[in-house]
């Protein structure tokens, strides 16, 4: 068997096996496929000429190929930069070889596609196209802004292809496209200024307008030619195919818009498609190869320029908000705490990202700046921040789409999030409201699905104007806000970690501080009993035995010295309980707190005297029987707590409130409890005194007293131990109250105390 026989049994089984997976092309041309290096041919259209396939060995691709161009497909060409199989740069041959237009194109790792198409007739000459491009570009480069560059490359386009309408729009981050700029005839309507919606280019479709930047249709009424495969040969690729059939519901959404041809070229930014430059044409047109040549070269210096112009912009606001990142971050490390920094710098802040308003959340306390959405949805849109959590850095201009808990809330529409901490929820937060905008859609930016299942979308059929009040979403963030909150975030967690270490250093330094005191305060308090009760010992005798023998005056400096001296002992052996605190051991159980203060209140009404009358030191008249207390004590839960160290608590805090609140009419004591922010809260309150809250921060030091001690007996302690209690055990304890009006004091133990199950 000959060569020549391979090779036509070759293309004979391509033609006699139609392929039924992507392939078809427009009829403007004819394809062929092959593999390098042996030159087998793979796939060919239906509508290869009857005299090509009857070609003898490879003289089909030598009719097409110069002998360098073969000679380089036989060594090898080199794949793109990267390495992926993309389009090699197109190896057209213009010259009017046969008068056809050839382009050839790598369509995978050793399949070659060679596009031959047919040369269209011309109604008038070709226009001279060096002097255009050449002037395009003059005048893109020399536009001043965005917009001008694209009219001045729209205008370019038209006179170089003959389309009736040339469009240049730029997409958003959800895919919508706005016209920019418009040059055309009186043949097809203006759109200049109205909006296509993103459903217009399904993502399958832009990801082909990222591969190949052109794609031409000169009229859309053709009927599509299907491939041909040799048995055995792979889908092909025509990713990069200048003669790829478009989908059906593209050609109709042509005919429902007017257009019978149309030709696009991309417009990328970082190999994204950023916007596109449409042409069309009322009647078929199918402009010469050097035309569209020409047309791409403008197409291409157009995206060069705006790239270049985004990039100047975006470096410009960068190196703006590095000025302004750099003053907050000074203002910081000046700060006491950069909590304070924060609050104290609202101008920076906001000003960092442009925002309306900002929150800082952070060990559990919110401090907001500026003008943001209510407590309730901020803490709403931190804990769905901390239940996702794979972000470090969330922005949003739709905030209410994401976030049930910013939904309808015009305070909130856009955010950016910072996250603080990976332990524990931590963010800072930048928000933007509302920014309602009237859009002009070019139809119903609504696509409507296929009369049957199954048959997808269908195109629309109106591009009358449509006109849409657009609400909840904020005015969009810029890439460079972006970028410089990420800054941002970094300048933060180097602070927030220079000051833990700064924390845990003095932490480390008081406690051993704290352990020398205690240890002081023990070995003293324990020292001075001794003294103390010789003293009041010794004072007792002298009484004793000289009391016949004492003036008046002598008994009473006696009995001043006995009762300073208990009185000196009391404070010892409160000191000395305070500092045995500090050195117990703690020893968790499960303990039921209403049993505790039940113990606690039968102790108080059995004391003798009773511990809520009020003492005088120097004069003890005759005091009347206290009024009988009304306890109010509701349902309280057993917890995981040191019980002895705990009924230590409920006996104070139950004391101080009979004490205060005894020489009320009707002395009443109330134990409340509930939880709140994964906190235990206990309150036990009375109708006594009260107290000026100015001076609220001395309750709970050491020998500290709001009263007389000649009014309510103490020594100033109580609260002090409870504190300490409180404190061991992870918790908190806080007062409210009034002159007059009662106390309220308030304890806080974390939820994680409860006993398991």
């Amino acid at each position: 068997m000959t060569v020549r026989d391979t090779y036509s049994e070759e293309l004979d089984s391509c033609v006699r096996q139609p392929l039924h997976l992507p392939g078809a092309i427009q009829p403007w041309g004819a394809l062929v496929a092959f593999e390098q290096p042996q030159g087998r041919v793979t796939h060919v259209s239906a509508n290869m000429p009857p005299e090509w396939l009857r070609l003898p060995g490879r003289g089909l691709l030598a009719k097409f190929l110069p002998p360098e161009a073969w000679a380089a497909i036989q060594q090898g060409m080199p794949l793109a930069g990267d390495g992926r199989l993309v389009l090699e740069p197109a190896l057209p041959w213009p010259a009017p070889l046969y008068g056809h237009h050839v382009v050839l194109h790598r369509a995978g790792e050793k399949i070659w596609v060679l596009e031959i198409e047919w040369r269209a007739p011309q109604d008038g000459a070709v226009p001279v196209l060096l002097p255009a491009v050449q002037a395009a570009c003059d005048q893109i480069h020399a536009a001043p802004s965005p917009e001008a560059m694209c009219a001045a490359a729209a205008a370019a386009l038209r006179r170089i292809t003959g389309f009736d309408r040339v469009l240049v729009y730029e997409f958003d981050a959800e895919g919508t496209g706005t016209v920019l700029a418009e040059d055309r005839n009186d043949s097809l309507p203006s759109y200049v200024g109205l909006s296509f919606p993103a459903s217009d280019i399904p993502p399958p479709a832009r990801r082909l307008y990222e591969r190949n930047v052109m794609r031409l249709i000169p009229d859309a009424g053709y009927e599509a030619v299907p491939l041909c495969a040799a048995p055995g040969s792979a889908p092909l690729d025509l990713s990069f195919s200048a003669l790829r059939s478009v989908a059906d519901v593209h050609r109709t959404y042509m005919r429902n818009m007017g257009t019978a041809a149309s030709m696009s070229f991309s417009l990328l930014r970082q190999q994204r498609l950023a916007g596109m430059i449409s042409c069309h044409a009322a009647r078929p047109l199918h402009p010469p190869a050097e035309s569209r040549s020409a047309a791409l070269l403008v197409s291409q210096i157009l995206a060069a320029r705006l790239n270049t112009w985004h990039e100047v912009s975006h470096t410009r606001e960068i190196s703006r908000l590095t000025r302004v990142l750099h003053q907050l971050l000074l203002k910081l490390t000046e700060a006491e705490h950069f909590i304070f920094g924060l609050r104290e710098t609202p101008d920076l802040l906001l000003g960092l990202c442009e925002a309306s308003g900002a929150v800082l959340h952070f060990d559990g306390s919110s401090h907001a700046i500026g003008r943001g959405p209510p407590p309730e949805v901020v803490a709403g849109i931190i804990a769905w921040l901390w239940e996702g959590r794979e972000q470090t850095v969330f922005h949003s201009d739709r905030l209410g789409q994401a976030c049930l808990a910013a939904a309808g809330c015009a305070e909130a529409c856009g955010l950016i999030a910072l996250s603080l901490s990976s332990l524990r929820p931590a963010y800072l937060l930048w928000f933007r409201p509302e920014w309602p905008m009237l859009l002009h859609w070019s139809g119903e930016p609504v696509k409507q699905p296929g009369a049957t299942p199954g048959e997808g979308p269908s195109p629309r059929h109106s591009f009358e104007t449509w006109r849409e009040m657009v609400r909840g979403r904020a005015r969009p963030w810029s890439d460079a806000q972006i970028e410089i909150a990420q800054e941002c975030r970094h300048a933060l967690l180097r602070i927030i970690f220079r000051h833990a270490e700064e924390r845990a250093a003095l932490a480390e330094e008081l406690a051993e501080e704290n352990r020398e005191l205690t240890a002081f305060s023990y070995s003293i308090s324990h020292d001075l009993r001794a003294p103390f009760r010789h003293i009041s010992g010794f004072a007792s005798l002298l009484e004793d035995e000289e009391r016949e023998r004492m003036s008046p005056r002598s008994a009473q400096y006696v009995a001043t010295i006995r009762r300073a001296a208990h009185h000196a002992g009391q404070l010892v052996d409160a000191l000395l309980r305070f500092a045995q605190i500090g050195h117990m051991q703690m020893s968790r159980m499960e303990v039921s707190m209403a049993a505790l203060v039940e113990e606690a209140r039968q102790d108080l009404e059995m004391a003798t005297p009773p511990l809520g009358a009020p003492q005088r030191l120097l004069q003890r008249p005759p005091q009347p029987p206290p009024p009988p207390v009304q306890w109010s004590i509701g349902p309280l839960p057993s917890l995981a707590v040191d019980p002895i160290l705990f009924r230590q608590v409920w006996a104070n805090l139950l004391a101080n409130a009979l004490k205060y609140s005894a020489q009320a009419g009707q002395p009443r004591i109330t134990v409340h409890h509930t939880t709140a922010r994964a906190e235990h809260v206990f309150r036990v309150s009375d109708n006594g005194v009260g107290f000026d809250m100015r001076y609220a921060g001395k309750l709970f030091n050491v020998f500290q007293r709001l009263h007389r001690a000649d009014e309510y007996e103490g020594i100033g302690i109580g609260l002090a131990i409870v504190r300490r209690i409180l404190e061991r055990h992870g918790g908190r304890i806080w007062a409210e109250s009034q002159p007059g009006g009662g106390a309220s004091f308030f304890f806080a133990l974390p939820l994680d105390q409860e006993p398991p199950a």
